[in-house]
């Protein structure tokens, strides 16, 4: 199987598992979604251990892992700006602002440890003793 193959077939499951749990939710059945996924995620796995020929290189590893830093840096930034603003502006008469900006406020907390967790754990396990 090619990977134009691959990507057609990726798209199709996907949209059909989509459209399975949209019509499990409208339906009200809850049973159908999890098996759903489950299945097309199978099924993905099966095709992609037909691919012929997948070239990656670390160049590739390299832009995804730019990427993903420059976008947890940005998202947390704005994450934080608009905390605050809503923790300013929830203290008169708003009181539910201020609940969301608390929530927000945790959430970049929550995301930040975990950035420092992880980079600690890659960085002794691909980098030696630091």
């Amino acid at each position: 199987m090619s990977v134009k193959a691959y990507r057609l077939w990726m798209a199709a499951i996907v949209v059909i598992v989509a459209g399975l749990a949209g019509w499990a939710v409208t339906a009200g059945n809850a049973f159908i979604p999890a098996p759903a996924v489950i299945v097309g995620a199978a099924i993905l796995y099966f095709c992609r251990r037909r691919i012929k020929v997948v070239i990656v290189d670390e160049r590739i590893h390299r832009i995804g892992e730019q990427a993903s830093r420059r976008t947890i840096e940005i998202a947390v930034i704005v994450m934080a700006l608009v905390a605050s603003t809503l923790l300013a502006l929830g203290t008169d008469n708003r009181p539910e602002l201020e609940t969301v900006g608390v929530t927000l406020g945790y959430s970049v907390c929550a995301i930040l440890l975990l950035y420092t967790i992880l980079y600690n754990y890659f960085s002794r396990k691909f980098g030696g003793k630091e």
